[in-house]
C-alpha cells in the first residue's frame, strides 16, 4: 500500500509540476505555494553593476498561482567563500532581494541554498571552460 500511495504522489507531482523543455524544478515549499524554475541555458559569467564577477541565470517564480519572471546570481567570490547572498532581480536588472545561503546546506530547508549550490557549480564549470579554451586559443596562436 505504501509504495502504491509513493507511486501516486511521485505521478501528481510530475503532474502539478511538470516541467518543460524550456525550465526545469529548482526549488518548491513543502505546501507547495511557492515553486521556483530555471530558464535552462539561461546561465552565463558576467559582472554586475559594482564590477564584481558574477553567475546570473533567468528563473520563473510561481506563488499562489501568479508567475513572476527574475533574475538570480552569485558572485564569484561568496561561491569560493561558500556562503554568501543569492540576489534577485527583475528582467532589467532592477534589484528586488537578497536570501542568505550556506552552499550544500542539505537540510532541504532553503530554496536559496539549493539554487545558489547548482549555481556556483554551473559557474565552476563555465570558467574551467572558459579557461580550457583560452589555453587552447594561444597554443594555436602564431
Amino acid at each position: 500500500m505504501k509504495k502504491i500511495f509513493a507511486l501516486i504522489l511521485t505521478f501528481t507531482t510530475l503532474a502539478v509540476y511538470g516541467q518543460t523543455d524550456d525550465w526545469f524544478l529548482a526549488g518548491v515549499t513543502v505546501d507547495g505555494t511557492y515553486k521556483l524554475e530555471a530558464k535552462r541555458g539561461s546561465g552565463q559569467m558576467t559582472k554586475n553593476q559594482a564590477n564584481e564577477f558574477i553567475y546570473v541565470a533567468t528563473f520563473r517564480a510561481t506563488s499562489d498561482g501568479v508567475i513572476k519572471y527574475e533574475k538570480k546570481y552569485v558572485k564569484w567570490n561568496e561561491c569560493n567563500q561558500g556562503y554568501g547572498q543569492l540576489t534577485t532581480t527583475d528582467m532589467q536588472g532592477k534589484f528586488t532581494y537578497t536570501a542568505d545561503f550556506v552552499l550544500g546546506d542539505g537540510s532541504g530547508q532553503s530554496i536559496a541554498a539549493s539554487v545558489a549550490t547548482d549555481m556556483c557549480r554551473s559557474y565552476k564549470q563555465a570558467s574551467e571552460k572558459n579557461a580550457a579554451e583560452q589555453a587552447k586559443s594561444k597554443d594555436q596562436s602564431i
